[in-house]
């Protein structure tokens, strides 16, 4: 079950995803449907003064390039078995023995 809190007010201090923040503005919605903004700032030793919206546009960045990056790795797994197979073809058809190497021990 989920507990149901107040909004906090700027100034206030709030844990979010094992880190402090610093809510420094509350913005309501304007209608019971709409979402409540609450503008953070990380106070985390670490990541000191770090908006929260700069995290989340890290994580769109990274969800766009594992997006693409998906769309490659389809590809590469078409492409990619043929071009390991080639490198392990052997190039020698025979090896013909030269000679014989004997090593002896030197003794004092």
């Amino acid at each position: 079950m989920t507990k149901v809190q107040a909004l906090p007010s700027p100034g206030a201090i709030a844990r979010v995803r094992q880190r402090t923040y610093l809510v420094e503005q509350v913005i309501e919605g304007n209608s019971a449907s709409d979402s409540t903004l609450v503008r953070l700032s990380c106070v985390d030793d670490d990541n000191q003064g770090a908006d929260r919206e700069d995290e989340l546009q890290q994580l769109e960045s990274n969800h766009r390039y594992w997006s693409k990056r998906l769309d490659v790795l389809e590809e590469e797994l078409k492409t990619e078995p043929d071009r390991v197979r080639a490198l392990y073809t052997v190039q020698a058809q025979r090896i013909d023995p030269v000679g014989l190497v004997y090593l002896w021990p030197v003794t004092r």
